[in-house]
């Protein structure tokens, strides 16, 4: 099994991102990369290339939303609210770099596809660090889709945040929390609920069950 990354795991990463954000994420290589390191290009080989690089930024922003715990006596969507701008607030120490990666990584469908699975993940380790990994795994499953696309939003909407305050971000991010929170308590009232006791009900509502006459039976 793959070990665990750490934070010092995205060094190479954080500093591709400076670079990028001085020039653009297309014109930087893996030379000027391990130069900025300080590291032999060869320490590059099994990053297996910018590709690579690129396809940690999720991973980064996941591991920016557990390095702070939230007040549990919040509820529910402010813990989120919190533990996920954590994740914009990484971001926007390496804006310029993490904004030409993104646009970088638009043009490869590869990468878009790997997106898709990446906010799944996300999805799931933000509700970890809110401390709200405690559901079903129907209902965690249904949890997990609706922040991920929240997560989606709002990270389009930091993309086009140039205020500095994160006003458009936490706008997004509070109104899509809002929406998915409707969406799932809607999708809760029309599940079907569990019969307690169904089979129990049943043999008692057919007294010339073989069941019954061999209890009639038994008790005579």
């Amino acid at each position: 099994m793959p070990e665990a990354r750490t934070e010092q795991d995205f060094s190479t990463l954080e500093t591709a991102l400076a670079l990028a954000g001085e020039r653009s994420w297309q014109d930087i290589t893996l030379t000027q990369i391990a130069e900025a390191t300080g590291k032999p290009l060869s320490a590059l080989y099994a990053s297996d290339g910018k590709m690579a690089l690129a396809g940690q930024l999720e991973a980064w922003g996941d591991l920016a939303m557990s390095a702070e715990t939230p007040d549990a006596e919040d509820t529910p969507r402010e813990r989120l609210f919190d533990v996920i701008m954590l994740r914009f607030e990484r971001y926007e120490t390496l804006r310029g770099g993490v904004l030409s990666l993104m646009d970088w990584r638009d043009r490869s469908a590869r990468l878009r596809a790997d997106i898709v699975r990446a906010r799944a993940r996300s999805a799931n380790w933000a509700l970890a660090c809110a401390g709200l990994d405690t559901l079903g795994p129907v209902e965690m499953r249904l949890t997990g889709l609706g922040l991920g696309w929240v997560i989606e939003q709002t990270t389009r909407a930091w993309r086009l945040d140039e205020s500095g305050d994160f006003a458009r971000t936490m706008a997004t991010l509070d109104g899509e929390l809002i929406n998915a929170e409707e969406r799932l308590s809607a999708l809760k009232r029309f599940a079907p609920k569990r019969r307690s006791g169904a089979a129990q009900s049943t043999t008692a509502a057919a007294p010339d069950s073989p069941e019954a006459r061999q209890a009639t039976s038994d008790q005579a």
